[in-house]
């Protein structure tokens, strides 16, 4: 006889069944029960999944760097300078402390012994430096390009984790515009006897962040002038070979990218790809898709009351205010309605758990975040062309996974537009307090 397991899974408890088949689509049950787990959240109310999945991630990422410690302790031996059990050996008895001063002053002006070259660079692979490759960063990562991120964020863990990343890298950006041809350690290492940082590391504050990009630059810098003083017995191009192989150990990482075969045509040009869902293109046709079905009780809708609800948005958009929804309230006061002229022959409002919240007649994704550059709005809805700009901008958001190359398409395109020099204030005019709007 047939036998099924069913399972039944919750976040603090298992139920299970076993059912035997008796003849066909007949079943008994030889067993059921629920198993039950701890309560599926600590005494300070926060998720016991999320604290295992903090922990699995956390050793993952313990794992990781141990991976690039070996991995570098196999250059050093491939290139002859030390064997991988002698590089271990440091890692595990670290007898060279100060690694920062080494990084920032001895490396660049002292031929290092290869014991002390290895804590440098075990060092850079155990801190190698953030690098942005979610596409929710992209908007980040323009805010600071066009100096808009406060370096004064609030330290409040409730405070937006990205916002306060992002605002530790601005303050790094600003010092190494101060210290132009120092390397990341330099001007940390400068930093933090001037005072202006407290300590070399954070300590859960965001005090500072560097970026990857920094770490390679610096590899290359320390190699070559170690190669310079003579303390790497190696020919010129096998010390290039040595910079690539310690670069692609110690800061490459994988970027994902969008498969563009993925993407859906749309209904009505089926030869051409649907706008994607965050674009102003999509939020307008959302709109215009729900005023062609509006009813409202005693009014005829006209394609003139249509344009007036699609004009008032357009100025707001002009405004550079972040629109997140458009409101039954908002068109009752647009096309001057009266309380017994119903949008679809619903109130305004709604009860949602006792409390009256705005029923909302479309709902924003693109819009919804604009206020962040106002001024760039607003040049851009200022163009003959401005549909298609949008559209373009869509395609860029879509096509490129990671901000950094979403960032230079879009520099691209509103250089070629004449909107982009507008934007840009050099960060030496600004002092680390002002606030700029864009």
């Amino acid at each position: 006889m047939k036998k099924i397991l069913s399972l039944d899974l919750g976040i603090s408890s298992l139920g299970y069944s076993v059912l035997e088949e008796q003849e066909r689509n007949s079943y008994i049950c030889l067993d059921n029960s629920v198993i039950m787990r701890d309560a599926p959240y600590d005494k300070d109310g926060k998720s016991r999944q999320t604290s295992r999945s903090e922990q699995a991630g956390q050793r993952a990422l313990i794992e990781k760097r141990r991976r690039r410690i070996k991995n570098l302790a196999r250059i050093f031996e491939k290139f002859g300078i030390l064997t991988y059990k002698e590089c271990m050996d440091i890692q595990k008895k670290n007898p060279i402390k100060d690694k920062w001063r080494l990084r920032a002053e001895v490396a660049l002006s002292e031929a290092l012994k290869p014991e002390e070259l290895f804590a440098v660079l075990s060092h850079m692979a155990k801190h190698r430096g953030y690098k942005s490759i979610a596409t929710e960063d992209l908007l980040y990562e323009l805010e600071l390009e066009l100096g808009l991120i406060e370096e004064s964020v609030d330290d409040d863990s409730s405070a937006d984790e990205k916002r306060r990343v992002y605002a530790a890298l601005g303050r790094v950006e600003r010092l190494k515009s101060r210290y132009k041809t120092d390397t990341i350690a330099q001007v940390i290492h400068k930093a933090v006897q001037e005072g202006e940082f407290r300590s070399y590391r954070n300590h859960d504050d965001y005090e500072k962040m560097i970026r990857r990009e920094d770490i390679e630059h610096e590899i290359e810098v320390i190699v070559g002038k170690q190669y310079d003083l003579g303390a790497l017995k190696l020919g010129s191009e096998e010390c290039g070979e040595f910079v690539e192989a310690l670069q692609e150990t110690i800061t490459d990482q994988v970027m994902p990218e969008n498969d563009a075969s993925l993407f859906g045509n749309c209904s009505y040009y089926p030869d051409e790809k649907a706008a994607p869902r965050y674009s102003y293109l999509y939020d307008i046709y959302r709109l215009y898709k729900v005023l062609a079905d509006l009813k409202i009780d005693h009014y005829d809708v006209t394609q003139e009351d249509r344009e007036k609800i699609v004009g008032y948005l357009t100025d707001k958009v002009a405004k550079g205010k972040n629109i997140k929804q458009f409101n039954y309230k908002e068109v009752r006061k647009i096309l001057s309605l009266s309380e017994d002229q119903k949008l679809f022959g619903k109130e305004d409002q709604m009860i949602i758990k006792g409390k009256a919240t705005e029923r909302s007649l479309v709902k924003f994704f693109f819009l919804s975040e604009i206020a962040r550059f106002p001024t760039l709005m607003k040049s851009i809805l200022s163009q003959n062309s401005v549909l298609m700009i949008f559209a373009e901008l869509a395609e860029l958001l879509r096509l490129h996974k990671t901000p950094k190359p979403a960032l230079e398409a879009i520099e691209a395109l509103l250089l070629q537009n004449d909107l982009w020099a507008p934007l840009k204030i050099p960060s030496a005019n600004k002092s680390s307090n002002q606030k700029v709007e864009y």
